[in-house]
């Protein structure tokens, strides 16, 4: 599991959620958590809520990286995934959220080499299912319901005589529905939409066949963070300019 967080002041919450949304949902019991000698993990919040939920805290040396090597090598593992789907994508860097998160799925339904089961079938008891599975990044048309026919919160309209649907980019899987997750090009926000409700041109996503206009970066831009558990995205979406030009839909 993985959270992804604004500032390191939310590490108690997210401990609280990992442990009451995920450990004792499933009737597991925390016994101790092995971390570094970050302040983000030594302060009295969550040094109580450790003592009431009689959880042992173990850190490892001050300057001693090594001594935490299974979570050092597991996060180079993710954030080289994350790496390469932002390359291969060519998105701005400020999707590296959504990347990260989406390896991590990936990473979970995908066999070891000590064991002939995934890890969320080991956690689960139930094999994965892999079908919704497409390439991250992949432009798309996610579809418009007829029964929109005026503006609303979503920004998109759809007449008798209108477009049926508006460009996007898969950059999720929702985390409690059948559904993916896009970023709506021309209204700049996260959208869910179910596996029957979008188009994913995955053969469109070689950057040598289809390339997104990566955005400027200006130097004051606040780097947005995408929450899985709120999804609240991008602190300033409005900064992200990817759209697709006359000659990139035609090939569409």
């Amino acid at each position: 599991w993985v959270y992804l967080m604004k500032s390191k002041a939310e590490t108690p919450k997210m401990i609280a959620q990992f442990h009451l949304k995920i450990a004792q949902r499933n009737g597991f019991h925390i016994g101790c958590i092995h971390s570094d000698n970050g302040t983000e993990f030594k302060n009295t919040k969550l040094t109580t809520y450790l003592a009431q939920n009689n959880i042992k805290w173990h850190y490892s040396a001050p300057y001693a990286p090594e001594l935490n090597g299974v979570a050092e090598r597991f996060m180079r593992t993710l954030m080289n995934a994350t790496r390469t789907k932002l390359i291969h994508s060519q998105l701005d860097q400020q999707f590296w959220g959504l990347a990260l998160l989406s390896a991590v799925q990936v990473k979970n339904i995908s066999g070891t080499d000590t064991r002939d089961k995934t890890p969320f079938e080991l956690f689960h008891g139930t094999k994965p299912d892999c079908s919704a599975l497409r390439v991250w990044g992949a432009p798309s048309y996610v579809h418009i319901d007829p029964r929109q026919s005026t503006h609303n919160d979503l920004g998109h309209s759809r007449s008798k005589v209108g477009t049926t649907s508006y460009p996007a980019v898969l950059v999720g899987y929702a985390r409690d529905s059948a559904a993916w997750v896009f970023w709506d090009i021309e209204a700049h926000k996260l959208r869910e939409a179910s596996y029957a409700h979008a188009t994913i041109h995955e053969e469109l996503n070689n950057p040598r066949e289809f390339q997104f206009k990566n955005p400027s970066v200006r130097k004051e831009r606040n780097t947005g963070l995408y929450s899985e558990l709120d999804m609240e995205v991008l602190t300033d979406p409005s900064q992200f300019v990817t759209e697709f030009d006359d000659e990139e839909l035609a090939m569409i």
